[in-house]
């Protein structure tokens, strides 16, 4: 991101942004845009980062019971997954939390 001297440059990333969180929660949005901001890395990167890694040579190596949760609006990740937006954990606690329990209480069982 390139810092304009108006500070255009954050109106324009939260415009990006805005389309994957909920309109009713601005203050998950605002949240995002100050971690990503925070560390000095450019945001992008580490969406770049992420497709550059290659899980399929790795997910052999998965041998213990994982649990893997998506945001079926978040058109990069799992856009075949139902419900949520990238802010999933904060939109749909209890279902995130049950979804954890159980897999826990599965494995605790084993």
């Amino acid at each position: 991101m390139v810092t304009q001297a108006d500070g255009s440059q954050l109106v324009e990333f939260w415009a990006k942004r805005a389309p994957l969180y909920p309109q009713s929660r601005p203050d998950s949005l605002n949240r995002f845009i100050h971690d990503a901001l925070n560390f000095g890395l450019d945001p992008l990167e580490r969406h770049l980062a992420c497709a550059r890694y290659v899980i399929e040579n790795k997910i052999s190596r998965v041998v213990s019971p994982t649990l893997v949760i998506g945001s079926g609006k978040d058109p990069y990740s799992y856009p075949q997954v139902d419900q949520g937006m990238v802010p999933l954990m904060e939109m749909y606690p209890q279902e995130v939390a049950s979804a954890v329990t159980e897999v826990l209480a599965q494995v605790h069982s084993r």
